[in-house]
């Protein structure tokens, strides 16, 4: 009996994308606490004096803007935002606005000291992140929405929606 060479294919080529994404994630355990903020409202990122800098242990943020969901990730939390953080799509497949006006941020932190911040908009599909941090693929409105179903499930006050009522915009 000849072996189907498409089965054998398509099992190496799952294991592959598997043990790549296993990879990827064992990259984020040099990280001793990983934390998510969402922003009271959207974050105006246009201007260069609210581009975001690790300053000292903080991030640089505007006095006017107030934190309503801070949770420190539990490791099951962690892996499910960081997996769809990794999934690659290429710019060209991904679908984003012009738009950026974020409403959380994932703060990365090593021996007690923030190091890196990965800020994301849900919505338009927009991103800033740290240099540490450029093996998360780009982000876009697909990923937004899967992040945005997370959240919800998080039960968190802001999940990325206009609905939620728990942000003002400006």
């Amino acid at each position: 009996m000849k072996p189907n060479y498409l089965y054998i294919l398509i099992i190496v080529c799952y294991f592959s994308s598997y043990s790549q994404k296993n990879t990827q994630l064992k990259q984020f355990e040099r990280y001793d606490k990983i934390r998510l903020l969402s922003y009271n409202m959207q974050r105006y990122a246009y201007k260069p004096e609210n581009e975001l800098k690790i300053i000292g242990n903080k991030i640089n943020f505007k006095k006017d803007l107030k934190f309503i969901d801070d949770i420190i990730l539990s490791e099951k939390q962690k892996n499910k935002i960081l997996s769809i953080l990794i999934e690659d799509h290429s710019k060209k497949n991904c679908r984003g606005s012009d738009c950026y006006m974020p409403r959380h941020i994932i703060l990365f932190y090593k021996k007690y000291k923030l190091i890196d911040f990965y800020e994301f908009c849900a919505e338009c599909g927009g991103d800033r992140k740290s240099k540490g941090l450029d093996i998360l693929s780009h982000f876009c409105d697909d990923k937004g929405q899967k992040i945005k179903e997370l959240l919800k499930k998080m039960k968190l006050k802001n999940y990325g929606d206009d609905d939620t009522g728990n942000y003002k915009y400006y």
